[in-house]
């Protein structure tokens, strides 16, 4: 079963030369321990795009999650 959960903007704090100054935040359960993923706008994208034109690849059983479920 896959989980809902949520993207964040988050600010860069030290943004340096060609980066953005806007991330977003997704916490992941991967290889069975909590982990922090930072995408780019244009990453996201990319991935969306994926999904879509991969359907039959992508979970259909979802649960929202919740702080209780933590």
């Amino acid at each position: 079963m896959s989980i809902l959960g949520n993207i964040y903007p988050v600010k860069n704090n030290d943004p340096q030369a060609n980066s953005n100054n806007t991330y977003y935040s997704v916490w992941v359960k991967y290889n069975g321990k909590p982990t922090p993923l930072l995408f780019t706008e244009h990453e996201l994208d990319v991935a969306l795009d994926r999904a879509k034109k991969n359907r039959d690849d992508v979970h259909g059983d979802i649960k929202p999650v919740t702080l209780l479920d933590q």
